[in-house]
């Protein structure tokens, strides 16, 4: 067993212009005695501690290897619960930022994370459907919930009641026994997954949100408060237009044939819903710590705030109403006079939560916290998915509360998804750039030193010298930024979208650097040329580029790349091809690299093929051949061939049109080649080059061949098997292109027709060359069985015998003469 070989490992180090990322949640925390400053953001597998005053960051909570997916700090404020998308839980103190507590009992993701009042308890969702509650003081795990059949969204504990309520995507809110650990109740009455829940009014109400607009409310009575309840039956609530909806009896009593009644610890009826404005599915619901203020977003940049009235609140509004109902009463009544008037007001559930306001943010939600300052004012922070983080300020008690943005940290960081990158020739900066700017940071600081406004940027480099960059972008231009920004050139490549480059890596200095390359979705391949021109508004001279030279291909191209010694260009396709071509020339060089496209999806999902020159395998190679300067000579002479076919096609197409519009047969000028040939037919000339390669040359040659040529010679050994002319040579052509170049051929939808008539042609042409060829040996058969009779010899066996007989006596004379010499 030989050596193994050692490879270096590469370490993520830190991270450029990240505030947060979006795969988490956003806390606010409790630092140095303060509430509503600090809030902690995930940042890829770490967690950042930002001050909103400041705008600073103050802290990181180092993580692992995977990234942070939930977060929950505890309730005296001095820890933070992390989850994790590999199932760990890691708990951090805030005072040290050191995470000394970790849990592992989950197979995927964490999705919810929940203290209990006291913060001795911790319960955590995953996508693996379980929900696991931690003891944090003994720090264990003390039991195991399993029952939903999806993910988990949102876990809950209940203060008085040793009780947890929980949400899954499986449509199924359901309550557990933390006593004996099992399900008690499960609630059925949503379609779609429910998203998120929260207790309100003293734990007497549930808020759930799903994939719809509304906001469903259920109204909690514990068993014991049943039965010493000695009042008459609860007014019946009705929802009003457009905030609440009417539930009938009939739809509550399915939800409560679940469970045996002996079995009951609470009942969830059906108290209304909540219409939100916002029409797709709930992302976040939460609540505040006093549980007067509800909000809920969704998938915009809307935030829908409510506010949960309190009792006396509530009399004070329904005695408003009373005596706005008895003054109608007594304004539509003929009895106006007469006292004991009966007036009857039904409480909705639009009169015991009212909608506040909307917060309206500056781009998309991903998540938001809420606290209730000791002024009464509410905060709400917002993680955007644009990498921001806003602070609003809402003071719910007025008459018409307007939120008012205090507070927004942002670096120079993206707001769109990076899509390249690249690094100076000295390794100092490093150049990204995202769909509408371009920007330059310092390696070691990490802080963004240029920006520079841009169309969607695809590719990227910085041109030798590091004071220019060359960016290129999806709507088919290409910028040449200065370091000065003084100037920008926008030059118009394609017609079509998104295009790819590739730099010239030389050592050279920048006097003498040549350009760059770049290939796009018009199946071409550009060179273009630095050159220093004159600058109308300076003395100066100013870089720019031209276009020297185009290398058209037959598909669109997906990326480009020049070899280490810039000898060869390698051409990514969409055919899952890639072409290797010699830059002095643009001719091919080796082996066209065929991607199978029955592995396009594997490709497509992440994997990589890697490609070897067939001449450099080790062990047995498939082909025989080998490839020698005159294989490659051969294969060029085809290519000169079918291009000279093509143009003479092209000619007499439009000889054609040009006598058919002058009326008269006008004289078509002869190719000198063809002309050489014995002015035959450029078809025909096709044919005689194949004619004159050596047998032993042929297949190696076709190999060399790109496919681009392939199907002009499917077309014209279609012709040539019609004619019946070499049949055997064509047919080892074919056979041989249809190995190499199997996948291409059958997934062009063109070739197809082509294919099916050489199938048929083929197939009773090489069935009258058999034929022929049996009707001769029979012949010859025949011909030796008569001249046998007559010479009464055996005709071929003697002949061959007195050869080896002749060439016996030659050997035995040359070695006398030697021993006699």
């Amino acid at each position: 067993m030989g050596l193994t070989k050692q490879y270096l490992r590469y370490v993520a180090s830190a991270v450029f212009g990240l505030i947060g990322s979006q795969k988490a949640n956003i806390v606010f925390v409790t630092l140095r005695g303060e509430k509503g400053r600090y809030v902690a953001v995930p940042a890829c597998e770490h967690v950042f501690i930002w001050d909103l005053r400041k705008g600073e960051k103050i802290l990181i909570l180092q993580g692992l290897k995977q990234e942070v997916t939930c977060l929950c700090p505890s309730p005296d404020g001095l820890h933070l619960a992390v989850g994790y998308e590999d199932g760990s839980v890691r708990i951090f103190s805030l005072l040290s930022g050191e995470g000394n507590v970790t849990f592992n009992g989950h197979k995927a993701a964490i999705t919810s994370l929940k203290y209990d009042q006291l913060g001795g308890r911790l319960a955590s969702g995953s996508k693996d459907t379980d929900i696991i509650v931690w003891d944090v003081i003994n720090e264990s795990g003390l039991y195991r919930l399993k029952g939903h059949k999806d993910a988990i969204t949102q876990a809950l504990f209940l203060r008085e009641k040793n009780l947890l309520v929980s949400s899954g995507k499986d449509t199924v809110v359901k309550w557990w026994d933390l006593d004996t650990q099992h399900c008690f109740k499960t609630m059925v009455g949503h379609r779609t997954e429910v998203w998120g829940l929260v207790l309100v009014s003293e734990e007497k109400r549930l808020i759930t949100g799903a994939s719809d607009s509304e906001l469903r409310a259920w109204d909690i009575a514990y068993l014991q408060e049943i039965e010493d309840l000695e009042e008459p039956e609860a007014k019946k609530i009705k929802g009003s237009s457009p905030g609440t909806q009417d539930t009938h009896r009939a739809e509550v009593d399915p939800l409560e044939m679940d469970e045996a009644p002996e079995d009951r610890i609470l009942t969830c009826k059906k108290a209304g819903s909540i219409m939100r404005e916002g029409r797709d599915r709930v992302v976040s619901l939460a609540v505040d710590r006093t549980g007067r203020i509800l909000a809920c977003h969704g998938t915009d940049s809307v935030l829908e705030v409510f506010c949960i009235l309190s009792k006396e609140e509530i009399q004070k509004k329904m005695d408003k109403k009373m005596k706005k109902a008895r003054k109608k009463a007594k304004l539509n009544s003929c009895q106006g006079e007469e006292e004991g008037l009966e007036v009857t007001v039904e409480m909705t559930l639009q009169d015991e939560i009212q909608r506040v306001t909307n917060i309206k943010t500056s781009a998309k939600i991903k998540s938001f916290d809420l606290i209730h300052s000791p002024h009464g004012e509410v905060k709400a922070v917002f993680l955007l998915q644009n990498n921001m983080v806003e602070l609003y300020s809402l003071s719910p008690s007025t008459p018409t509360p307007q939120p008012v943005r205090t507070s927004r940290i942002t670096l120079g960081g993206h707001r769109s998804d990076v899509r390249t990158l690249s690094f100076s020739s000295d390794n100092i900066a490093v150049l990204s750039a995202a769909a509408d700017s371009v920007k330059i940071w310092n390696r070691s600081t990490l802080q963004c030193i240029r920006t520079m406004t841009c169309d969607y940027a695809l590719c990227s480099f910085f041109v030798p010298g590091d004071r220019q960059v060359v960016i290129g972008t999806k709507v088919n231009r290409l910028f040449l930024g200065f370091g000065d920004l003084s100037y920008l050139v926008f030059l118009r490549l394609f017609e079509k979208s998104g295009f790819f480059l590739s730099t010239l890596e030389t050592y050279m200095s920048f006097d003498f650097q040549r350009g760059f390359v770049t290939g796009g979705a018009d199946k071409s391949v550009k060179f273009w040329d630095f050159e220093l021109v004159k600058d109308e508004n300076s003395t100066q001279k100013r870089l720019s580029v031209k276009q020297t030279r185009t290398l058209q291909l037959d598909e669109d191209v997906l990326c480009v790349n020049y070899s280490p010694n810039q000898k060869l260009l390698a051409v990514s396709l969409l055919d899952c091809t890639v072409k290797i071509f010699y830059v002095d020339t643009l001719k091919v060089s080796c082996l066209c690299l065929i991607g199978p496209l029955m592995l396009v999806n594997d490709i497509v999902q992440g994997s990589l093929c890697f490609w070897q020159v067939p001449g450099e395998v080790q062990g047995e190679n498939y082909f025989t051949g080998k490839k020698t300067i005159e294989t490659v000579k051969a294969a060029e002479r085809i290519m000169e061939a079918i291009e000279l076919y093509r143009e003479e096609t092209a000619k007499m197409k439009e000889h054609k049109a040009i006598c058919k519009a002058a009326g008269k047969e006008v004289p078509l000028p002869t190719n000198p080649i063809l002309l050489a040939y014995g002015s035959i037919s450029p078809s025909a000339y096709v044919l005689e080059i194949f004619k004159g390669i050596k047998s032993s040359e042929l297949e190696e040659s076709l190999l060399v061949l790109p496919f681009s040529y392939v199907p002009d010679i499917l077309k014209l050994s279609n012709e040539f098997m019609q004619l019946g002319s070499d049949v055997e040579l064509l047919c080892r052509c074919l056979f041989f292109l249809f190995r190499i170049h199997f996948g291409q051929i059958t997934s062009n939808q063109m070739l197809v027709p082509v294919i099916e008539k050489l199938k048929e042609t083929t197939i009773s042409k090489v069935s009258q060359v058999r034929d022929v060829i049996g009707f001769n040996m029979a012949g010859l058969d025949y011909l030796k069985r008569e001249c046998e009779a007559k010479s009464e010899v055996m005709f071929f066996a003697e002949a061959t015998s007195q050869l080896e007989e002749k060439k016996r006596k030659r050997k035995k004379r040359e070695k006398l003469i030697l021993t006699l010499t």
